[in-house]
């Protein structure tokens, strides 16, 4: 089998890499534009966990010195969107547009993201966004529009769901490495042939610090017509092989968990 290849799978197609670079050796900032070409790249031939992909695409980066911010786009298409639990990726498109100075490549400027989900056959909404990376840590502002789960993984539920995301994080390399979430999504979902109205919110926060974790889930709340759910809690261990300590809070109202998360197929 090649690299990457599945048992059983069929052969992989040709793919390509290209890196052009343009030099300026008699100048003062003697590097100028860079751009780099993907062609049906599958990220499965890289990894055997990772999914099949048939990536085709260009970044391209604008530089004109050391001290000013470099310009960078990059534009991908997915020719085998599909299916997570199939092992592919439910990603058809995606672009993004950077902002960073080459003196300081700990600053950066996420000025757009936008991805468009969904297998070949069916879409299943995008996330749009902005966001910046610095030595203090990183933050992703992301709206959700028309996300429909059950066409990213045939477990999720039959959903179609609109609203803001934050994430936010400590940089790489940080003492204390943090991660928050903030979500408040609402939409509706589909049951025993109806669509309700559903709202989804959480916000939760993680913390490593010398090698201790802690979880801590402030909220999360599921609705979905007058069916509802609450939980906060929190998880702490004192080691990456220590036990988890457990302590949470749940209320649950005529609550089918089938409806959140349908599992495998005929389970």
């Amino acid at each position: 089998l090649a690299p990457g290849a599945r048992p059983g799978a069929a052969p992989l197609p040709p793919q390509t890499l290209d890196l052009d670079a343009v030099l300026k050796p008699f100048e003062r900032w003697p590097l100028g534009d860079l751009q780099a070409r993907a062609q049906r790249l599958d990220l499965s031939a890289f990894h055997p966990a990772a999914p099949i992909t048939a990536i085709t695409g260009q970044a391209q980066a604008r530089t004109r010195a050391s001290d000013q911010p470099a310009e960078v786009d990059l534009a991908l298409d997915n020719a085998a969107p599909g299916l997570w639990n199939e092992g592919r990726l439910p990603m058809r498109r995606l672009a993004l547009d950077l902002r960073a100075r080459p003196d300081d490549p700990q600053t950066l400027e996420l000025r757009t993201l936008s991805a468009e989900l969904g297998t070949a056959r069916q879409g299943a909404g995008r996330i749009d966004g902005r966001g910046r990376w610095s030595r203090e840590g990183w933050a992703l502002e992301a709206t959700v529009a028309a996300l429909q789960p059950d066409r990213l993984d045939a477990r999720a539920p039959a959903m179609r769901l609109d609203g803001p995301l934050e994430l936010a994080g400590s940089a790489p390399g940080a003492a204390t490495a943090r991660i928050s979430v903030r979500g408040d999504l609402a939409g509706s979902v589909r049951d025993r042939g109806a669509d309700r109205p559903t709202r989804l919110r959480a916000q939760a926060h993680w913390q490593r610090d010398g090698g201790a974790d802690r979880i801590e889930l402030a909220s999360a709340e599921a609705r979905a017509s007058g069916a509802h759910a609450t939980l906060s809690g929190r998880a702490v261990r004192s080691a990456a092989n220590a036990p988890w300590q457990i302590k949470r809070e749940a209320t649950l109202a005529d609550f089918d968990p089938t409806l959140w998360w349908r599992g495998p197929e005929y389970s």
